[in-house]
């Protein structure tokens, strides 16, 4: 399980160094990077430390959605909300 967790960490360092890669090769200031479960926190720390601000966004879902269609309709009218 080690061997996973240390797998995981040197893809969250690959994700944040393709983020900045991209930002600087097409001379942006902002993008968006989408992760979940494990990676959310691991970035984040990862962006602090380099002093890189984010903004994270929470979706909530109603767990009685009946389908993926009402799922994907919720998690949409709750990004549009923030």
């Amino acid at each position: 399980m080690e061997k996973f967790y240390t797998f995981v960490n040197q893809r969250n360092m690959v994700m944040v160094n393709n983020l900045l890669k991209g930002i600087e090769e097409k001379s942006k200031e902002i993008a968006v990077l989408i992760v979940g479960g494990y990676h959310t926190r691991r970035i984040k720390d990862i962006l602090r430390a380099k002093g890189i601000s984010y903004k994270e966004i929470l979706v909530k879902t109603a767990n009685n959605a009946k389908s993926r269609i009402e799922s994907k309709e919720i998690y949409l009218k709750s990004l549009k909300k923030q």
